[in-house]
């Protein structure tokens, strides 16, 4: 083991150590994005089957009104949470990181994080029913 390996061992090392890592992203990830991107240029059919012909008729109804509406209601919802949380996270986080006891409160922080989230689901039910 103290000899220097050669560059087929060296390569070999490199192909055990990626090898699984890298088909199983090719495999779960890589073939079926390619899979989605090949039927968004086709048709279905009137039995949800893919047929022909080729082309960016698909693409053309991303600039129908209802989807132009939908990203944008999409867009400003997102601007949104994002600038809520910065508001109150950021002074949280601040309070937080001065307080003597910051342990516990990073803590009660991260508890409902670390619990089921069958039961974080049946506590939003709960919050949310009407009566």
């Amino acid at each position: 083991m103290n000899e220097a390996a050669t560059p087929w061992q060296r390569a070999f090392r490199v192909l055990v150590t990626v090898g699984p890592g890298g088909l199983w992203l090719l495999v779960f990830v890589l073939l079926p994005t390619l899979l989605v991107l090949l039927a968004s240029f086709l048709t279905r059919g009137p039995y949800g089957e893919l047929t022909g012909p080729w082309g960016f008729h698909n693409y053309a109804k991303l600039f129908h009104p209802v989807y132009l509406e939908a990203f944008a209601q999409s867009l400003l919802v997102g601007v949104l949470a994002t600038s809520i949380s910065a508001l109150l996270g950021y002074p949280l986080a601040f309070y937080i990181d001065r307080h003597p006891q910051r342990d516990l409160l990073l803590f009660l922080l991260l508890l409902p994080f670390l619990t089921n989230f069958l039961i974080r689901v049946y506590a939003w039910l709960v919050l949310l029913q009407r009566e």
